[in-house]
């Protein structure tokens, strides 16, 4: 029960009430245009309500910079015992107590600067609604479960938006929260309006959903069923292949070692080669120069000093002959170690003809082994792609799935929402 209302600016006067049925009236001034209006009955509401913990904006006389820094107090009975609660609008984050609360669930803390015992106002409005209705100090985090503030409001109505409908205490108020307020207020079982209220709002969402995904509102976010459905086809086929080429995959433990004796072998092909090529330029230069050897004229020295009618003496035909035999035992000794070296040469040459294929023998079956067979490592990173692939079928499954049961969902929950609505659940 509230028994007074007052302020600490001695213009405002003090309102007592009494037990029972009390009526405020007010007249500005008497006389014959008397008038109801104006007088302060809002502001009165207004303060009752600030004083039990409501925002600020809703007290919006209080707002005001003339009475910013007055003090409201409401005097009331509180769990059998009178209370005094003063609250200030330049400091609305915290009320002011005074009287016995030792039994309260929540003590205030004794403010040193203000010589007062407070409390922050959301804490005050979580003790008015254990207190006042039997609400639990702590809310749980439940949308639309009833609190001191949503169901004070139907006592104390401001505005005559708030009178024209008995069961919404302002205007505005929502059908989920008139209906979880009514219940509460009536001693029906309100947890049914919540479940109700969470039904009815799963049913509207479903159905907005699907009709957006329909329409495909959502684009790439939120694909449509028939997106959905090529993207299934696509990553199907692809899981296939994966599939045959993993089943028909034949490991080879010596991959690596195989690889690394085929890279061997062409290095040294390309060596050998490349002395075949050296070892051919220099054939063909013996070649020649037996061929330049062979095609030699004979034209000895004293036949061109003949030619010249020059008559050489006798010591010096002699010496002569002995430089023409020299000279021709010279050109046989280069013409058999030019025979001997091309011999050689070309011997080396087979020999290295035959290696290189013998080699290329051997590289060619090692390409073919690398060739039908694969690394360990490649076989893993195969199943990998093929597990990704199969992930993401499993995804797209289950967006099908999902896609599917929104549109069934909306459908469902909009008939049983309207079968309960009908037989007035």
């Amino acid at each position: 029960m509230i028994a007074a209302v007052r302020a600490s600016d001695p213009r405002f006067r003090t309102v007592h009430f009494s037990p029972g049925f009390n009526v405020v009236l007010a007249i500005e001034s008497p006389g014959e245009r008397d008038s109801r209006n104006g007088v302060g009955k809002t502001t009165l509401l207004q303060v009752i309500h600030f004083c039990l913990g409501s925002s600020p904006r809703l007290a919006t006389t209080l707002t005001q910079s003339a009475v910013s820094d007055w003090t409201f107090t409401l005097d009331l009975e509180l769990a059998g015992h009178p209370v005094s609660v003063s609250r200030t609008p330049s400091r609305p984050g915290v009320v002011a107590l005074d009287g016995d609360f030792s039994r309260w669930p929540v003590t205030p803390l004794f403010n040193d600067d203000t010589r007062q015992w407070e409390l922050p106002t959301n804490e005050w409005n979580s003790l008015l609604g254990l207190l006042m209705l039997g609400l639990p100090l702590v809310r749980p985090r439940i949308p639309l479960y009833p609190t001191w503030r949503s169901l004070a409001m139907y006592f104390m109505r401001i505005g005559h938006a708030a009178y024209g409908t008995p069961f919404k205490a302002f205007s505005g108020q929502s059908a989920a929260q008139t209906r979880v307020s009514n219940a509460f207020l009536l001693g029906l079982n309100w947890e049914y309006a919540l479940e109700w209220n969470g039904l009815k709002a799963k049913a509207d969402l479903a159905k907005s959903v699907a009709k957006a995904a329909d329409a495909g509102v959502f684009g790439d976010v939120i694909p449509g069923i028939g997106e959905l459905n090529a993207q299934r086809v696509r990553l199907a086929d692809a899981a296939s292949v994966e599939s045959e080429r993993l089943s028909g995959f034949q490991v080879l433990e010596q991959y690596h070692e195989i690889q690394t004796e085929a890279n061997a072998l062409t290095r040294e092909m390309q060596e050998l080669t490349n002395s075949g090529i050296a070892e051919a330029n220099l054939i063909q230069y013996y070649e020649e120069s037996l061929a330049d050897a062979a095609s030699g004229t004979g034209l000895s020295v004293d036949a061109l000093f003949h030619a010249a009618l020059v008559e050489l003496p006798e010591s010096i035909v002699r010496r002569l002959d002995e430089v023409r035999g020299f000279h021709d035992a010279l050109t046989r000794n280069r013409r058999t170690f030019l025979t001997d070296e091309v011999t050689r040469l070309k011997a080396g040459s087979a020999r290295r003809q035959a290696e290189l294929e013998r080699l290329a023998l051997r590289r060619s079956e090692l390409m073919r082994l690398l060739q039908t067979h694969g690394a360990l490592e490649e076989y893993t990173a195969l199943q990998e792609m093929h597990s990704g692939t199969l992930a993401k079928l499993a995804e797209v499954d289950r967006a099908i799935e999902q896609t599917t049961k929104i549109g069934r969902a909306g459908c469902a929950l909009s008939s049983r929402f309207s079968i309960k609505w009908r037989a007035g659940i």
